[in-house]
């Protein structure tokens, strides 16, 4: 393409680019970015952390400080930018019908400081009041130990009705095509979901959470 345009290795460059994205991105995650296109319905549990698609760049961007050493900041901000970018799924016609369910010590964790997390937890609250395919539920601490306590779980129904689990750890991820694999991934989302407080409860639980980061802005 370079030799047929005279573009003088534009085209080279751009596909070096292309690998070097490519390559940032584990294969053990690329399957579950690409399934998140194309899904009708993604539920997820986090036990540490807001879950990728509802956090905000600067949330992100501190995480992904402390969890990549040794990267340059060029290189954290890529990452970022791309995590931010996965967030127009939500944002699609018609959109995936998404379910998370937070650990409360993710809300506990102030990931970047006070104004992060308020910034965090007033953008969920933003989504879930403005976006009827949008469901966040908090299971508290109150709740003691639950069957996905440590882990992270996404499960993808895609539009032609397969499905597929994900379980991540903070440096690998396995996928779970088999129906009885999955199935059994299943029940423990819905074991921790019955954990998990009510639309109402959780809401009024993020707001608390928020009012405590934002007085501490203000002392």
């Amino acid at each position: 393409m370079d030799d047929f345009y005279g573009t003088d290795g534009l085209f080279g460059d751009l596909r070096a680019l292309a690998h070097a994205a490519a390559a940032e991105t584990p294969k053990w995650g690329r399957r579950v970015l690409e399934a998140e296109k194309r899904a009708a319905r993604i539920q997820t549990f986090n036990s540490s952390v807001i879950p990728g698609l509802l956090q905000v760049q600067p949330y992100t961007m501190a995480l992904f400080t402390e969890s990549m050493p040794g990267r340059d900041a060029e290189n954290i901000a890529s990452q970022a930018a791309k995590r931010s970018h996965r967030r127009a799924v939500l944002n699609s016609a018609p959109p995936p019908l998404y379910w998370a369910i937070i650990d409360e010590a993710a809300l506990r964790r102030p990931v970047g400081g006070r104004q992060v997390m308020a910034e965090q937890i007033r953008h969920i609250l933003h989504i879930i009041e403005s976006s009827s395919a949008v469901h966040v539920q908090v299971l508290p601490f109150a709740e003691g130990v639950h069957p996905l306590l440590g882990g992270s779980l996404s499960l993808l129904t895609l539009r032609g009705g397969s499905q597929f689990a994900y379980i991540e750890s903070f440096a690998s991820g396995v996928s779970v095509k088999s129906p009885a694999g999955v199935m059994e991934l299943a029940t423990l989302m819905d074991l921790a979901k019955s954990k998990a407080l009510d639309n109402e409860k959780s809401n009024a639980l993020l707001r608390k959470y928020l009012g405590e980061y934002e007085d501490g802005l203000e002392s």
